[in-house]
């Protein structure tokens, strides 16, 4: 995704035969040096991808400003207990729209189209990290339905894609910023009981570790989820990637806090 919207950042239309040539062109030459694994990977992404730039990308993109692409920031913020944080993420795109608003919009694949709605855009703690960080009210999730259909009928592109947006207001944003940062606050001023279990992605660190009440051996979960952060400063950083696990030391003061796609 991010190929096509560099594209389109240099001034390709959305869905013109020039730029669907250039992304199958660089499928093809990915491809010669690409493992098997892979090429089975884009064998049943890449059908789905070609209609999402032929279909819904030039509806959904029509009129766009491309600004940045994987855009990624570093934003330093001092939380209510004096903790100085930095807030880092990487954006999959900010575009100005025709209308000449700012967007942020995530890029999700699954299953469901239905997986998503405005009311959870609203609540999304990616999104929300994202805006609050770069200060833009307008955010946005478009979901690409990646589940492979058998048989010659193909369902309707409409039951293939959603878009979802929401406009935080000026006053819902720094709700959440205040609670993005009292978040941070009591990950770094309580000792959290630990989660290392495959409800470890949607964690809020205060959740008691069910594998470890089962008597599972987690060191190797453990060390999946958790590692110290080798840092000479006094920040923390809190780093926020399609919504993963986390990462806590309880020895050092020095704390690396990151939500990673794992």
């Amino acid at each position: 995704m991010h190929v096509y919207y560099q594209a389109v950042k240099a001034g390709a239309k959305p869905g013109s035969d020039f730029l669907i040539k250039m992304m199958e062109s660089r499928v093809k030459n990915d491809l010669l040096s690409a493992d098997f694994d892979n090429i089975e990977l884009v064998s049943l992404v890449w059908p789905r991808l070609l209609v999402f730039f032929t279909f819904q990308s030039p509806q959904i993109d029509k009129g766009i400003t491309v600004l940045e692409v994987e855009h990624e920031f570093h934003v330093t913020m001092v939380t209510p207990n004096g903790h100085t944080v930095i807030l880092h993420g990487i954006v999959d795109l900010i575009y100005r729209d025709s209308a000449g608003n700012i967007r942020i919009r995530d890029h999700k694949t699954g299953q469901n189209v239905k997986t998503h709605t405005s009311y959870s855009v609203m609540l999304d703690d990616q999104l929300g990290h994202y805006a609050v960080s770069l200060n833009i009210f307008d955010v946005e999730v478009s979901f690409l339905n990646s589940y492979l259909h058998r048989g010659k009928t193909q369902p309707p592109p409409s039951s293939l894609f959603a878009l979802h947006r929401y406009r935080h207001t000026p006053v819902g944003l720094s709700v959440i910023k205040q609670n993005i940062l009292e978040k941070i606050d009591r990950i770094l001023d309580t000792k959290p009981l630990k989660n290392y279990s495959p409800t470890c992605p949607n964690c809020q660190f205060f959740e008691l570790c069910h594998a470890e009440t089962r008597g599972i051996n987690v060191e190797k979960i453990k060390s999946l989820h958790f590692r110290a952060k080798a840092s000479h400063d006094s920040n923390v950083r809190l780093s926020v990637k399609d919504q993963a696990a986390s990462e806590h030391t309880d020895d050092n003061p020095k704390f690396e806090i990151s939500f990673t796609n794992l």
